[in-house]
């Protein structure tokens, strides 16, 4: 995976902490990452309706954040249910409301709820689409709510979905459910080598460690 504009940032930016004085709370950082905005950049959230310690110590969302930021034409930053009451974001303070697209990721079934409740708060009126553990289960309650799912692993899909938001046409991506379709094809990753190599060091469940993919999915073998 390459993350070219992230890396030249982070040669300035290695090692050193940030502290967020959030909503009264403050929040320290380790390797920080944060992409300047210039006109013409394309904004997009990057929503988790839960608690930050949880949402800092998920890999996945670490993985899109770094990703899309690591593309030219977007900025990406972060929302938490427990920063800003979930409608501003964690990097600059900036109002949901003011971004493209926003994608969430539900890993909770009471994600559901805050999910619509961000939306609501936020008066969100660009392009939404939802994915997670809870959306591969049954996105339905949301389909109101929502323009698209995802259905899968999203690594090998993220440019192809951030074009298909912004041009409002999801047709032709595998593990997109819209509500019209009658099936949808689970998008599976193609190769799992590829790795976090820079990540943020936050306050997490975990503490202050580092996240390591070993495996993925259940050794139980369990359908999700």
């Amino acid at each position: 995976m390459r993350i070219t504009s992230q890396k030249m940032l982070r040669k300035k930016q290695a090692h050193k902490i940030m502290k967020w004085d959030v909503k009264m709370q403050k929040i320290e950082e380790y390797n920080p990452f944060l992409k300047k905005w210039k006109k013409g950049l394309k904004k997009i959230a990057l929503v988790y309706p839960n608690k930050y310690k949880s949402g800092i110590s998920n890999i996945g969302l670490q993985y899109i954040y770094a990703k899309i930021n690591s593309l030219e034409k977007y900025i990406c930053e972060r929302f938490y249910l427990d920063v800003y009451d979930g409608i501003k974001s964690f990097e600059t303070g900036t109002e949901l409301k003011k971004f493209d697209i926003a994608f969430f990721s539900l890993q909770f079934e009471e994600d559901y709820f805050k999910a619509v409740e961000i939306l609501k708060k936020s008066k969100f009126e660009g392009t939404k689409i939802a994915g997670g553990p809870c959306i591969m289960e049954n996105p339905l309650p949301l389909l109101e709510y929502f323009d698209a799912f995802f259905i899968g692993e999203i690594e090998n899909s993220i440019e192809d979905i951030l074009e298909a938001a912004l041009n409002k046409d999801f047709g032709g991506i595998d593990g997109i459910y819209t509500g019209k379709e009658r099936k949808v094809k689970r998008k599976f990753p193609k190769r799992l080598n590829e790795y976090l190599k820079m990540q943020i060091f936050g306050e997490g469940a975990y503490g202050k460690s580092i996240l390591l993919e070993v495996g993925r999915g259940c050794t139980g073998l369990c359908k999700f």
